[in-house]
């Protein structure tokens, strides 16, 4: 499947999820969310996209933070 193709299926993947979806860069900035996700944050896809998660979590994002950069860092999946 061509990258475009498989863009295209990825979205319309993370579009349609019951769940929150979202991917970020290693600085953890938002590069990617869904509608479900932004409204469990009470903000907009657009707002939160360039954002770092410390700016939309705010004081919980400390606790969660070491563990994205983690799976960033090592490729292996957390689990709590």
């Amino acid at each position: 499947m061509p990258d475009t193709e498989r863009a295209i299926e990825v979205e319309r993947l993370y579009a349609i999820a019951p769940v929150g979806l979202c991917y970020f860069d290693t600085q953890l900035r938002y590069r990617y969310i869904n509608e479900w996700l932004a409204r469990l944050h009470a903000i907009s896809v657009e707002e939160h996209l360039g954002k770092t998660f410390e700016e939309v979590l705010g004081d919980a994002a400390p606790g969660i933070a070491p563990h994205i950069h983690q799976v960033i860092d090592t490729g292996v999946p957390f689990a709590a």
